[in-house]
Parts: C-alpha cells; sequence; structure tokens
C-alpha cells in the first residue's frame, strides 16, 4: 500500500474538493512505494559516542571490570545504578579507551517508556548507508543482525528501562561490544549472555579528586572542607561536579551548609545537588535562567538551539551561547546532532524555579514552534497532503531542499510522542501535529510511532470536536496499520472513516476509506468484499469526477481478480493503465503496466509479459519495492520463456533490491536460487 506521495507534475485532488492522503494499494509486500530511487548501501565510518565526561575521574576497577567482562565469548554488559552516580560517563569512557576502527553506534533511551522506538534502528540503517530502511520492524532487525554479522561495532544503549528495549539493537558479530546503562540491573538480559555491573559511588579518595578537578579554583585535595564536601556529596559525580561548578565564593560556606549531621549521607547527597543547582541558578543572567525555568517544564525532548530561541519569550538572540552555559555547569548533557538532554533531576528542578502563572506557555510555544516547522516540511515533500489550515504558520523558505525538511523531521522523531503527549493534557490540536509529519511515516516506516501518534490524534481531534480533523487521523492512521501487516485494526479504522465520511458529506473520505477498506479486505484473503468494497469505491469517485483515484482502485481491483477471475484482471488492469496514463501519471501507468505483463505470465503468455515487463521497468525506478517486484517477475517470465541466463540474473537484482526493504523476500529468493 502507499501513501500520498504525488510523483512529480501530478497531485492528489479531486474535482470540486481538497486534496489529501491517498492510498495506492497494489503491495504484495504491504509496504509504501517511494517516488524516488533508494541509494545502493555503502559502509561508512560511524561514530556516534556521545563526547567524555570533561572531569572523569577514578573508576579503575570498574574499567577493569569491563575489560574483564568482554571477551571474546562475552559482549554485552550492563551498568547500573541511582541517577547521577556516573553509568553514562563509565560506559562512554571505556568505550572511547577500545582500539578505534569498529564503528560505534548510540542510543538515548533515558525518557522512552516501553518498546525500542523504531527510529532508533532507522538511524542506525541510515548511518550504514540505507537511506530507506525496511519498515517492519523484524525486518529492520534481521537487517541490522545482517550488517554486523561480519562487523565488530560498538555499541552504547544509554538509559534502557526494560531488557526488551535492549534485544532488538544487539548486533550479531562475536566481536562486537555492547554496553547498556539502566537504573535497574536488567537482569533478563543474563539469558543473552549479559554481564551485570552493579555500580556504586565513587570512593572517597577519588571522590576528592573529582571535586578538586572540577573546581574552578582548584581546590587543595587534602584541605579538610574540600573532603567534608565530597563527604557530603555521598560519593555521586552529578553532585561533585555541580557543587564544585557553583561556589564562587569559596568552599568553607558549602561545607558548613552540607555536612549538618542531622543528615544521612544520601540525604546530604541531595542537599548538594540542590544547594549547586541553587546556587547555579541564582547566578546565572535572566535569559539564561528564563531559558531554564522553560526547559523544565517541558517533557522529556532532545533541544537544539532553534528550538530553544523559538521557546524564549521574548526569543532569545543566543540561545546557542544559552544552551551551551547550561552545558558548561552540568545542567544540560551533550548528545549527538547538537542536541542536549535535561537530567530528571535537575528538569525537576528547573520545574520547581517557574512561576505558576502559566505552566503551559512553554509547552504552547513549543508545540507551535514544531507545527509551523512540519507543515513547512510537509509541504515540500508530501504538498498533495498538507491540505488542512492549522493555526500556526509555515514559515517560507525554511527548508533549502527537501532533504533538510526531511533531516528536520528526522531529528525530531524522538520528540514527537513526549509533545503530542503533553499536546493533548494541554487541549492543544495534536491531531495537527500528528497530520504534519506525515512525511516521517509515509518516508520512515516507522510503523509503531505512526500508530502511536494517530492515536493520540485521533483522541485530540474528537476532543475537540474536529470532524475533518478526526477522518484524517483515521484515514492516515489506517493507512499505517495496513502498511504494517495490522489488517484488522485498519479494516476498522477504514470503517470509522467510512462511516465519519458519510456523515459528513466528504465524498473524497468516502472513497479513500472505501478504497483502504478493499486493500486490508485484500490482504487478509477476503477477496469476495475486497471485490465488492473497490467497486464502490470506483462508483464513488465516478460520481464525484476523480480519475486519478478510479485508476488506483482498479490496480487493486485487478490484484484481488487476478485471484479469482484472471480474464477480468487483465481487462481491469488495461483499463486502469490506459486511464492513468491519459492523466500523465507516468509512474502509476507503469505499475498498471507491471501487473499486466505478470497476468500475462501467468496466463502462459511469457513471450509477451517480458516485453511490457521490460517497458514497464524504467518507469518504477524511483520505487526500490517496484523495481524488485518488476525484476522478480522478469525472472519469471524468462524462465518460463527459457532463458535461464537472463532470468538468474533478474532475480540476482531482485536479491538485491529486496535486500535495503525486505530480508526476508531476498532469502526467499536466494534459497530458490540454490534448489
Amino acid at each position: 500500500m502507499t501513501g500520498p506521495t504525488p510523483a512529480a507534475g501530478t497531485h492528489n485532488a479531486i474535482s470540486g474538493g481538497r486534496s489529501g492522503p491517498v492510498l495506492q494499494a497494489g503491495s504484495v509486500s504491504g509496504g509504501i512505494h517511494h517516488h524516488y530511487q533508494s541509494p545502493a548501501p555503502h559502509r561508512t565510518t560511524v561514530r556516534q559516542l556521545p563526547r567524555p565526561a570533561p572531569f572523569f575521574t577514578g573508576r579503575k576497577r570498574e574499567l577493569q571490570d569491563l575489560n574483564d567482562m568482554l571477551t571474546s565469548t562475552s559482549t554485552l554488559a550492563v551498568i547500573s545504578g541511582i541517577p547521577g552516580i556516573g553509568k553514562s560517563a563509565l560506559a562512554t569512557e571505556w568505550l572511547r579507551r577500545l582500539p578505534t576502527g569498529p564503528a560505534t553506534f548510540y542510543a538515548d533511551l533515558t525518557h522512552v517508556q516501553g518498546p525500542l522506538p523504531e527510529a532508533v534502528l532507522q538511524q542506525w540503517l541510515r548511518a550504514l548507508g540505507f537511506d530507506r530502511p525496511p519498515g517492519h520492524r523484524s525486518e529492520a532487525e534481521a537487517l541490522w543482525r545482517s550488517l554486523t554479522a561480519d562487523r565488530p561495532v560498538h555499541v552504547l544503549i544509554d538509559g534502557a528501562s526494560e531488557s526488551e528495549q535492549v534485544r532488538p539493537l544487539l548486533p550479531a558479530a562475536a566481536g562486537a561490544r555492547i554496553v547498556v546503562t539502566s537504573r535497574t540491573s536488567l537482569w533478563e538480559l543474563a539469558v543473552d549472555g549479559a554481564e551485570l555491573l552493579p555500580l556504586v559511588p565513587l570512593h572517597m579518595q577519588d571522590a576528592v579528586q573529582l571535586l578538586a578537578r572540577a573546581c574552578p579554583h582548584r581546590l587543595d585535595p587534602d584541605a579538610a572542607d574540600t573532603v567534608r564536601i565530597a563527604e557530603s556529596c555521598g560519593g555521586l559525580p552529578l553532585a561533585l561536579v555541580l557543587t564544585a561548578a557553583r561556589h564562587r565564593t569559596g568552599i568553607a560556606p558549602f561545607a558548613a551548609l552540607l555536612t549538618d549531621p542531622a543528615h544521612n549521607p544520601l540525604e546530604r547527597a541531595r542537599m548538594a545537588i540542590t544547594t549547586a543547582l541553587d546556587d547555579a541558578y541564582n547566578n546565572m543572567p535572566e535569559p539564561a535562567r528564563s531559558l531554564y525555568r522553560t526547559l523544565g517544564q517541558l517533557p522529556g525532548i532532545l533541544v537544539t538551539s532553534d528550538m530553544a530561541a523559538a521557546m524564549s519569550a521574548p526569543p532569545a538572540p543566543d540561545a546557542t551561547g544559552h544552551l551551551a552555559d547550561l552545558a558548561d555547569e552540568g545542567l544540560l548533557d551533550p548528545v549527538p546532532g547538537d542536541r542536549f538532554r535535561m537530567n530528571d533531576i535537575v528538569r525537576h528542578h528547573a520545574r520547581a524555579c517557574a512561576p505558576a502563572a502559566d505552566p503551559g506557555e512553554p509547552l504552547r510555544l513549543l508545540f507551535n514552534w514544531m507545527l509551523g516547522r512540519a507543515t513547512a516540511a510537509q509541504r515540500l515533500l508530501t504538498p498533495a497532503q498538507a491540505t488542512l489550515r492549522t493555526h500556526a504558520p509555515a514559515p517560507a523558505g525554511l527548508f533549502s531542499d527537501a532533504g533538510a525538511a526531511q533531516a528536520w523531521l528526522d531529528g525530531q522523531a524522538d520528540n514527537l510522542l513526549p509533545v503530542l503527549t503533553a499536546a493533548v493534557e494541554q487541549d492543544l490540536p495534536a491531531w495537527e501535529l500528528t497530520d504534519a509529519f506525515w512525511p516521517l511515516f509515509h518516508f520512515r516506516h516507522l510503523y509503531a510511532l505512526w500508530g502511536a501518534a494517530h492515536e493520540i490524534g485521533l483522541e485530540s481531534a474528537r476532543r475537540t470536536g474536529t470532524v475533518a480533523g478526526e477522518r484524517q487521523m483515521l484515514n492516515s492512521g489506517a493507512i499505517g496499520f495496513a502498511s504494517a501487516g495490522e489488517h484488522g485494526k485498519a479494516v476498522d479504522w477504514y470503517l470509522q472513516c467510512l462511516d465519519a465520511s458519510r456523515t459528513g458529506g466528504d465524498v473524497r473520505d468516502e472513497g479513500q476509506a472505501l478504497l483502504g477498506l478493499g486493500a486490508a479486505h485484500f490482504h487478509a484473503g477476503r477477496f469476495p468484499q475486497a471485490t465488492e468494497t473497490l467497486i464502490q469505491a470506483i462508483s464513488v469517485w465516478e460520481g464525484c469526477g476523480y480519475r486519478r483515484g478510479i485508476g488506483l482502485a482498479q490496480i487493486t481491483l485487478a490484484e484481488v481478480q487476478a485471484a479469482t477471475d484472471p480474464d477480468a484482471a487483465l481487462n481491469t488492469v488495461a483499463a486502469a493503465r490506459t486511464l492513468l496514463a491519459d492523466l500523465g501519471e507516468d509512474y502509476e501507468a507503469a505499475r498498471a503496466l507491471a501487473l499486466h505483463g505478470r497476468f500475462l505470465d501467468e496466463a502462459g503468455r511469457s513471450a509477451e509479459a517480458v516485453e511490457e515487463l521490460t517497458q514497464a521497468l524504467p518507469q518504477v525506478r524511483s520505487s526500490s519495492r517496484w523495481q524488485a517486484r518488476v525484476k522478480e517477475w522478469l525472472g519469471d517470465a524468462h524462465d518460463h520463456c527459457g532463458d535461464q541466463d537472463a532470468a538468474r540474473m533478474h532475480r540476482e537484482d531482485a536479491a538485491l533490491l529486496y535486500d535495503l526493504f525486505s530480508p526476508d523476500n531476498a532469502a526467499r529468493l536466494r534459497t530458490q536460487a540454490a534448489r
């Protein structure tokens, strides 16, 4: 199935109505075709580790433990401990000390609850040169394992909360080195060969050394006040670094404040952190304090400088400098991609510093900023789907080209669900943001994110009584469920969309829902229901003059008929090709021609099939999925004509293309060839 990406010079529009997402069904794999070429994969050096902790001190025993644990027979270690104890710093330091050469991958799961986001594997596969990774999680995992089977990569999985987040990311090579950090031990990973390393606070000698190194005044590690402060911080590196950064007027007042015997060591460590944060906040200039308070009001997101500038009221002219200052003070953690993350402990403090007048204002600023930019990206990447007006203006000329627009959407994938969830709670139109992120779902195949975002978007549209938004969420959400193979859920959403469309008198959405239902029935093997529903879609669109939709529905109908009435299938797909060619829809007409060739081959007319499939092939090169299908069909047709060399060549080409998005199909072809 396909989503609403127009080919060059086309648009998805109905006479007298608005345009929008149009399901272009017909892919046996259930995926989405792309109107651009997937580049061949290439091997590249990947270096994704965060920067090392600037004052890393001690941990000699733990570093040696990691050396001993991660041998040739054990490749996975889990470092666990309480917040602020230095798990990420230790993992980063150890991995950076390994010999250079292997690619290093990083995943930040600190604010992820539940299953692993698809975006993590997608980003890693793109880093390895697969610009269009598989959309289905099982296929993406299989491709990741295949690519790392003979590639000893290094991996840091930071902030995992459950073992099932980790397993899909484990590389296959025996020489890989994987370090996971977590607040819990993740003992379930022992069945995967994990070694467990519970982290304890620094030894006092190391704590004193860290305090002295991090202190701007270069404190004497042997001074009594330095030792008292180190003891009060309980050996927690976060408390030590924050305390050292903030005692600008001398260490003695801090020592007297933090060594109250009424508090136990852990309470004193918490007090050290709070006192250091209070002092840091009070000593910052107001613009930096304002940004700090603003970030504290937001959900757990990754912050960029342009985002920070937009959320400042008035807009901060030097947001980049303020973010750097906050990072230098230890209040933000830099992560790859010029982004910053706020530790939960720091976020709690920043939230407490914010005035109670309007705690939702920072979220509104963030939401409008994301919505405006996502809408601009949508209009550039999938203009046929950018049909519903939003309340946030899209800046003109924001992105230089489609690549820049897609890169921005990719960079916000981790932020989308936290922002949508918070937006619904504040009665912001979350459905608009979900709709604007269509190119991310359509091009990146993030099916779990696709479904979850549309669930939230549908709730938002219904809460606000936006019927057009409700239909949009039902329609585009159903496309995602169908593409992910969740045909039962897709049918349910299409039925809801069909009912809402008929109630609202929107024939465009009615036809779209019928087309989606027909395709879902087809993939579920319910051929009679598929035929009936697709004929209804064609009738609805004939009534409103939407000829392109008629042609697309005919393509899907022909695939259904191929299983029950081959002669009818040939006639239907021939009619679709003629109609789409008359409209100038070269790509869609080529899809119809390819199917016609396939049907000819199945009817025993293989020589004619070779001719038509060969003619269609250049027109579908913009879609790796359809190119693979046509190549495979050409292999079959040449085989039936007795040309074994041509058959083998086309099947080998098809397998290489399937490697890009469907390893299962690639393996199937290679298994057949080996027989």
